[in-house]
């Protein structure tokens, strides 16, 4: 069966936004974007989140706002899916695994994400 994670950043790709919401994390250690506070530092991956992924027993990407392709965007749209967001694809099949609300209740710890993700989905370890 093929299966990937996805996880949408509620925010943009351009030079621009990433070193604005870098230097917002240097300044506050927080982004607007949850999933954004959770999974990178100012500039870089987290490390402790890097091992994380290296633990994933499926294919994972990435993707913010701006870069979604059409039929994920045409997806998020049709159900009403607000970013951030952690999806999984199976067989060609959206389904959302963490809605925005909770990845904010994580309030950008990477462990509280981690946990979520392990509790649905046999995909983590």
């Amino acid at each position: 069966m093929n299966k990937q994670l996805i996880f949408v950043y509620n925010a943009n790709s351009d030079v621009k936004s990433v070193l604005r919401d870098g230097v917002k994390k240097l300044r506050t250690g927080k982004s607007e974007c949850s999933l954004c506070t959770a999974t990178w530092n100012a500039f870089s991956v987290k490390p402790s989140w890097k091992v994380k992924e290296k633990r994933l027993k499926i294919p994972f990407t990435y993707y913010h706002r701006d870069d979604l392709p059409i039929d994920l965007e045409s997806y998020l749209n049709t159900n009403s899916i607000e970013l951030p967001s952690v999806l999984i694809q199976e067989e060609g099949a959206y389904r959302e695994l963490i809605p925005k609300e909770h990845l904010d209740k994580c309030e950008g710890n990477d462990d509280c994400i981690w946990n979520l993700l392990k509790a649905i989905s046999p995909a983590v370890s």
